[in-house]
């Protein structure tokens, strides 16, 4: 006798009496063969990966049997003639396997899930209480420095008669003012007024004309003296 493991897929558009039928038969040829059931878990109706004869659903029920070696070809090919069963998968489980429940494993998982879940979510919380703890230390430490800036600001004022003006720190709310330029207003420069002198050509021009009028004048005169 050996131990081996089977996998039923049965079909889901059987009734749950027509099911028991179905593993009714299947348990009375193992007894027949003087096989031995020693673990059953019924999954019940689960979807399938891929449709099968148009159905996309199936019954699953797992056993565990003892079950003689020479005789387990002909009671695979029985299991192939039943046209309830879809598909079955034999297989020898390992040595020291112990047999859980699958409703029971799937709790376990759950469980696991759980507890893996609530882990990260204290590793998290962890975090942020150690960087809100940074952050307190580190505004702690500025307001001591700005306190001790202002202090020795204070005593130059009063000891050594000195005004130095406290570097103003920027906080992230206040806006960084933009200096304007300074547009220079422009004078208008008056140009200055150039007083043009008669130039020595022009005054040796009109003496020179003058000079003949008179000569022109004096003639006449003299002309009319003589009658």
């Amino acid at each position: 006798m050996k131990n081996y493991e089977i996998m039923l897929l049965i079909n889901s558009d059987l009734s749950d009496a027509e099911i028991q039928k179905v593993l009714d038969k299947f348990k009375a040829n193992l007894k027949k063969a003087k096989g031995e059931i020693t673990f059953e878990d019924v999954w019940g109706r689960r979807d399938l990966a891929y449709p099968i004869n148009k159905l996309t659903q199936g019954f699953y029920v797992v056993f565990q049997f003892n079950y003689d070696s020479t005789l387990i070809q002909k009671f695979n090919q029985d299991l192939l003639l039943d046209k309830d069963i879809f598909r079955f998968l034999i297989s020898i489980p390992p040595k020291g396997f112990e047999n859980v429940a699958y409703a029971e494993d799937v709790e376990e998982e759950r469980k696991r899930r759980v507890t893996k879940k609530d882990e990260r979510k204290k590793i998290s919380q962890a975090k942020d209480e150690k960087n809100k703890e940074k952050i307190k230390i580190k505004s702690e430490r500025y307001e001591k420095k700005m306190i001790r800036q202002i202090e020795h600001e204070i005593y130059k004022e009063k000891e050594i008669g000195i005004s130095v003006p406290v570097k103003k720190t920027l906080s992230v709310e206040e806006p960084i003012e933009e200096k304007k330029p300074i547009k220079e207003k422009l004078v208008p420069v008056e140009k200055p007024v150039v007083i043009k002198k008669p130039s020595e050509t022009k005054l040796n021009k009109s003496t020179s004309v003058d000079d003949k009028f008179d000569e022109k004048l004096n003639q006449i005169i003299g002309s009319d003296l003589d009658i």
